[in-house]
C-alpha cells in the first residue's frame, strides 16, 4: 500500500520537483559509482535545468543552491564531489516538498536559504 502512495505523488510533480528527484537519484548513484562519465554529464544538465525552472519564479533557495552544486562540478568527478551533490539534491529537495506542502510559509523558507 505504501509504494502505491509514493508514486502517486510522484505523479502529482511540478518539473521542478522531478529535476530535484531525478537529480537525487544521479547524484545517489555518482556516490556509488564515480567513474560514470555520462552521469556526470547528466547531473550537470539537471543543475542547468534547476536554474532555468527558477529564475523566473521568486525562489531564491533553490538557485542558490544549484550555484554551490555548479561550483562543485567544475572539480574533476570524484566521491567528494558526488556527496557535495547528494548533500544539494537532499536540501532541495526537502525545501522542494516543504513549499508544496503548505506547511511552511515564505518567512520559514528564508530561514532556510543558505
Amino acid at each position: 500500500m505504501l509504494d502505491g502512495m509514493k508514486n502517486s505523488g510522484r505523479r502529482l510533480m511540478d518539473p521542478l520537483g522531478k529535476l530535484c528527484f531525478e537529480g537525487q537519484d544521479v547524484a545517489n548513484y555518482l556516490f556509488q559509482v564515480p567513474d560514470d562519465v555520462s552521469q556526470w554529464d547528466r547531473v550537470r544538465g539537471i543543475v542547468d535545468a534547476i536554474l532555468k525552472e527558477t529564475a523566473n519564479t521568486r525562489r531564491r533557495e533553490l538557485p542558490a543552491i544549484a550555484r554551490e552544486m555548479q561550483q562543485a562540478l567544475k572539480q574533476p568527478p570524484s566521491v567528494m564531489v558526488a556527496e557535495q551533490l547528494v548533500s544539494g539534491f537532499d536540501r532541495m529537495t526537502k525545501l522542494w516538498k516543504s513549499a508544496k506542502s503548505g506547511l511552511m510559509n515564505a518567512e520559514e523558507l528564508r530561514k532556510l536559504e543558505p
